[in-house]
């Protein structure tokens, strides 16, 4: 029998109440034990139990790896914590003197003190914010993109139509969600993988249109890792079984969608190649699309994605 968890005040802070709210959804699921909840998850027991300790905010991924495991709303819950992430996160305000908050009155002929300070500063943050823009304009640094965490608001789709974000395993129109410690067929565990499934028919797809933060940059490539998922015990034993997809990428700009990159995989052969592609001819567009076709048969064909990202080069 495992050891009783330690009592938790809800009151004392928003943490300890997120983490009640985690004990109370795991109570709802039959009260399993943390070992039951490890193997669900791809998670260990120790941070299933420490993301409900109440001592600090656990991460997204276990978080969202505890929700699954209990059969909760996981894009609930993953509203739930980047809210309280702020929260937790943000400093507390500073707290100006109390003579700086006293109106001060003017007398004829008179400067009031400080006042041309204030007028330095202002300058000062005028030449920042010009030069600031300046040096963007003439190619300054331009901050990654980060593609995964956008694909719940990207735009799914198949042969049968759209195809809603967090699907599960056998909806006939084709899947895509978000897994966390995945096993691919590498052999390895990936953090975050997000899993597509075409439609379940021959040689049907499923493809999803990202809007993009910013334009793509003239340094920026493509970069992403895919390949199979395995099941656990395919995934103990090494034994590999699986379709066969194509993965694509394509720039949708004025010109409708351009494929640049194109990689066949079998889900049997071990490898989870690396796309890397250079968009320096696509600069401007804010829209890429990703996808992927089964062969003659979409069985088995649980393609992930994963490492995706716009990567500025020097």
């Amino acid at each position: 029998m495992g050891r009783r968890e330690a009592p938790l005040d809800p009151d004392e802070g928003p943490v300890q109440a997120f983490a009640h709210e985690l004990r109370e959804l795991r109570r709802g699921a039959g009260n399993p034990p943390y070992r039951a909840l490890a193997a669900k998850a791809y998670c260990s027991a120790s941070a299933l139990a420490s993301a409900a300790g109440g001592k600090e905010l656990p991460s997204l991924n276990v978080t969202l790896a505890y929700v699954r495991a209990c059969g909760g709303d996981e894009a609930v819950w993953e509203r739930r914590w980047r809210e309280l992430n702020v929260q937790v996160a943000r400093p507390p305000a500073p707290v100006r003197p109390v003579e700086d908050r006293v109106p001060r009155t003017r007398v004829p002929g008179t400067r009031v003190p400080g006042t041309r300070v204030r007028w330095i500063g202002l300058a000062v943050v005028l030449v920042v914010v010009v030069a600031g823009l300046v040096l963007l304009r003439g190619g300054g640094a331009v901050e990654p993109v980060e593609l995964i965490p956008l694909a719940g608001t990207a735009s799914w789709r198949s042969g049968q139509g759209p195809v809603a974000w967090g699907s599960g395993s056998r909806v006939q129109a084709g899947a895509v969600n978000l897994s966390l410690q995945a096993p691919m067929e590498s052999g390895v565990r990936v953090e975050r993988v997000l899993g597509t499934h075409p439609e379940w028919v021959p040689h049907g797809y499923l493809e999803g249109d990202f809007t993009l933060p910013r334009p793509i940059h003239e340094n920026d490539h493509f970069v992403a890792s895919v390949g199979f998922y395995v099941d656990e015990p395919g995934f103990a034993t090494g034994d590999r079984v699986g379709g066969e997809v194509d993965f694509s990428v394509y720039v949708l700009d004025e010109g409708g969608p351009r494929r640049v990159a194109l990689v066949r995989d079998v889900g049997n052969d071990w490898r989870t190649p690396r796309l890397d592609v250079d968009l320096s001819p696509y600069e401007g567009a804010t829209s890429l699309r990703i996808r992927v076709d089964a062969g003659d048969t979409a069985a088995q064909d649980w393609a992930g994605w994963w490492d995706m990202r716009l990567e500025p080069r020097p």
